[in-house]
């Protein structure tokens, strides 16, 4: 009972992070979720796959959400989603199937590297100029399809939704910040929830028997979360909508460097 205010507090910043940038929330997750499920009960070699379900659970929900108010703001590409969301389902099918069997250790490392590169890029990197919706053109559809089974893979691998690679593959092919997060948290629902159900089943196939949880899911920290954000993803997308893209970019990867460098030292 005492960990419920601290369930709540991730679940509604993840879902302020979902409505602003359209991450999912993962980043943020994964490390509080490691850092409270180490206190309640669950053997810390397990601690990371715990988060990185629990992870991807919230954010099948969040996303929806966040996801329907970027519709509302026409910031949704569905074209794009239909060319990115079947690879991104065949890679987050391989990613959760590997975690399962990857030390805690080795994916807190692999996480904190993955977020280190991206924020650099991020920070740094030049995209290409955002131009007209009607003239945006995404790489030939076997190149993207294997971006976006690289992307499921990260995605179900270390819980991160796939919005921290998403995004910067849409922008750099000239795809608006906002646009990007709307159909990065469009394609994070169907990809989060396959991967949150495989964690689910492998859980069950190795029978784990930690209380509260089915599989790798850990229900009291999942739906408190989830509540949180619930109700403040919508908060999120109406502030995304007043900011900038350029300072969206840095914040978030600024965000994303101060998490990697807690993992990684």
């Amino acid at each position: 009972m005492m960990m419920i205010p601290l369930y709540l507090i991730v679940g509604a910043l993840t879902g302020l992070l979902s409505g602003l940038l359209g991450v999912g929330g993962g980043i943020l997750i994964v490390p509080a979720f490691v850092w409270i499920f180490s206190r309640v009960g669950i053997p810390l070699d397990l601690t990371m796959h715990f988060a990185i379900a629990g992870s991807l659970a919230i954010m099948a929900v969040t996303s929806m959400i966040s996801s329907y108010s970027h519709y509302q703001r026409g910031n949704v590409d569905f074209a794009a989603v239909k060319k990115i969301l079947p690879g991104m389902v065949i890679g987050v099918l391989l990613g959760s199937s590997l975690a399962a069997i990857f030390k805690t250790s080795l994916l807190e490392i692999l996480f904190g590297i993955l977020l280190l590169i991206i924020s650099l890029r991020l920070f740094f990197g030049k995209d290409q100029p955002p131009v007209e919706e009607c003239k945006v053109r995404l790489p030939h559809h076997i190149i993207l399809l294997l971006i976006a089974i690289l992307i499921g893979v990260c995605s179900g691998l270390l819980g991160v939704g796939g919005g921290v690679l998403i995004i910067p593959v849409l922008t750099a092919f000239g795809v608006t910040m906002h646009r990007a997060a709307g159909t990065s948290a469009t394609l994070i629902i169907p990809v989060a929830l396959v991967g949150a159900l495989n964690f689910l089943i492998v859980g069950l196939h190795d029978h784990l028997s930690v209380p509260y949880s089915t599989g790798y899911l850990y229900w009291p920290a999942i739906l408190f979360a989830m509540i949180g954000g619930l109700f403040f993803a919508p908060i999120g997308t109406a502030l995304g909508a007043r900011f900038k893209s350029a300072l969206l970019k840095k914040a978030y990867a600024i965000i994303l460097f101060i998490i990697a460098l807690q993992f990684l030292l």
